[in-house]
């Protein structure tokens, strides 16, 4: 939630695609709290905001991870009592997205151009 409001005070309610903007950012940074060392004792995450024009990237930072952020494979429904939607919702409403990083810490991104 604090993702989502931080995102909403720097972008305004009145940013064009709002609403699929914060529900980028709570799978992303959902995704950090749970499968990253981000979630640990102690663990935060860097959430970052670049606009220009009516282009917005969004990155978050997190503690890392040995496993990389990848979208399910086909090999059945995702379960909706523990996830595996959220790659696929920033796949179908980003411009583009993706990481970098490791295990010691990953940035994950995502682009919506001219909404």
């Amino acid at each position: 939630g604090q993702a989502r409001e931080f995102v909403r005070g720097v972008l305004g309610n009145g940013w064009p695609g709002l609403d699929d903007l914060l529900l980028m950012v709570s799978e992303i940074a959902s995704n950090a709290v749970r499968h990253t060392a981000s979630g640990g004792r102690n663990g935060c995450f860097d959430l970052t905001v670049s606009a220009a024009g009516r282009a917005v990237r969004i990155a978050i930072a997190d503690g890392g991870s040995s496993s990389q952020p990848q979208i399910r494979d086909g090999g059945g429904p995702p379960d909706a009592l523990t996830g595996g939607r959220g790659l696929l919702i920033v796949e179908a409403l980003a411009t583009r997205w993706g990481h970098t990083g490791d295990e010691l810490g990953r940035v994950v991104w995502f682009e919506v151009e001219g909404q």
